[in-house]
Parts: C-alpha cells; structure tokens; sequence
C-alpha cells in the first residue's frame, strides 16, 4: 500500500537507523526506495542489506532532497507515498496507523501528524502543523513534512515538488497548492517522526521564499496573510514551525508596540488633551 522514499547523500553515519526504523515497523512498506544523490562516502554499502529484492536503490547526481523525491515519486508504483530523510526516525506502529487512518478514510489525500524535533541530546521540541482559520494565513506549517504521508494521485493530478522556485520550503508550497484544489487531509495527533536538527531549512535564510510561498495561498486570504506577515516583521519562526500557537496574543502585540500604533496613539492623547484643556 505504501512506498517509501528515502533521499540520501554522504549519509554513512545516519541512514543505518532511518532504515531500521522502517524495518522495525509492524507493518511493512510495499517497497522501499533509496534516491541517492552520488554519495562519494560508504552510503550505499551501508543501505544494500537493510533492502529486500522489491526494494531499490538508485545513485546518480541530483539538485537536492526534493529532486530526489520527485525521482522517487515518479518510481513508486503503490497508493500512498513517505518520505524519511536519511537522518530521520519512524516511530514505532507509524505506518499501520498512518495506513489504517488512509483505509478508513478514502476521501483523504493526505494524513500527517506530530514530530519530535531533536536539537540535541536535552532539548527536544515537538512541533504541531497549524490546522483550520491560521493555516489558511500561511501561519506554521500546514503539514509536518517527516509526518506527512500523501496519496500518489495527489502528485499525479497536482504535480510534483516545486523545488526551482523553492528550493526549501517546497513541501509547504505542494500543501498548499493542493489545499486550494479541495484535497483532503486528516491530522492524527500522534507523534509519528523524530527528526534531527540541521536540515537545509536551518542552513540558509528562507525569508524572501517564505514571503513567496504567500501568493499560493487562497487569493481571499493572500492580502491579510501578507499583511500578518508585516506586521511580524518577517519572523520565519512563525512560518516554520518553530511556533505553532499563540498567533493571536503574538499578532495583537507587535501591533499594539509597532511604530504606526505609536503614532496613532499619540495623535488620540494629544487631541483627548487639548479638549480637556479647552
């Protein structure tokens, strides 16, 4: 029922427990695909005996995780597609519930849950998607990638993972495109992926891509989605999910300190002062 793909690239010392976490799981994958980017350390020596004879391994050199993706979706022959990156966990029981959860609800196209974000040995944070009136604001993260499990016919009728144009934050845009083409999704709240911290997003500065990644958004919500985004003076936290609650207390404070609210204020003393006085 379910392929998973499984991105790798110099991933010696990481891909060992990825792969033993699927092998692990209590119902098994139809197939499991490993995209690797050209490794030039001992990867795929590494990956060759956690494989059954259905699964795959293709080498050959790419433009980043989600062309490896893309390569992978376009290969995968079952219903439901994963991704694990080659430094991420399964949890235990992840892929029957997930499956479960797809069987039981044939009108959804996409099932997602909960991460555990290590960022390191003492610090562990769990991030949370933004569902219902925020996310349609861009605000969080509208699926937690690592948790995220999707219909092959939501690739083939929507279209793949749009990394030319965003080349971080493509799993966010492919959500919210096809959000706005009326796919179901279903949130489980279950933690269902450890991921480690250092992946691309935490690398580079997704600012202007994240201000991008707006104008997908339903166009009745794009303007005021904008407009937040100003407003929280560009904070990606608020985008990536770093933060994934509060946006109400936090979009209603920086406005009442901003500098426009400041001049507004001032301007209403100053008059109810002269009335006083007059």
């Amino acid at each position: 029922m379910t392929t998973v793909i499984v991105p790798t690239f110099n991933s010696e010392a990481s891909v060992a427990g990825t792969l033993q976490s699927i092998r692990e799981q209590s119902r098994q994958p139809e197939n499991i695909l490993v995209i690797d980017g050209g490794s030039r350390d001992g990867t795929l020596k590494v990956v060759a005996p956690f494989l059954r004879p259905c699964d795959r391994i293709v080498s050959e050199p790419d433009h980043g995780p989600y062309d490896a993706m893309n390569k992978g979706i376009r290969l995968a022959q079952s219903k439901i597609v994963a991704t694990l990156n080659s430094d991420d966990r399964w949890l235990p029981g992840t892929l029957e519930l997930v499956e479960k959860t797809f069987m039981n609800s044939p009108e959804v196209g996409i099932v997602h849950g909960d991460i555990h974000y290590v960022m390191d040995q003492s610090n562990t944070l769990r991030i949370r998607p933004t569902i219902g009136f925020w996310r349609s604001l861009g605000l969080g993260l509208p699926a937690v990638h690592p948790a995220t499990f999707i219909r092959k016919d939501a690739y083939l009728r929507h279209g793949l993972y749009n990394f030319e144009r965003f080349p971080i934050a493509a799993d966010q845009e492919f959500v919210y495109r096809v959000l706005a083409c009326a796919v179901k999704d279903k949130y489980v709240p279950e933690v269902l992926t450890v991921m480690m911290a250092g992946g691309l997003s935490t690398r580079v500065d997704g600012t202007a891509e994240i201000d991008t990644l707006l104008d997908v958004l339903q166009p009745g919500k794009r303007w005021l989605a904008k407009r937040i985004r100003r407003v929280l003076n560009h904070d990606n936290r608020f985008y990536n999910g770093m933060v994934s609650s509060g946006f109400p207390r936090a979009i209603f404070s920086r406005l009442l300190f901003s500098a426009q609210f400041k001049r507004a204020a001032g301007g209403w003393l100053r008059r109810l002062k002269a009335r006083n006085s007059s």
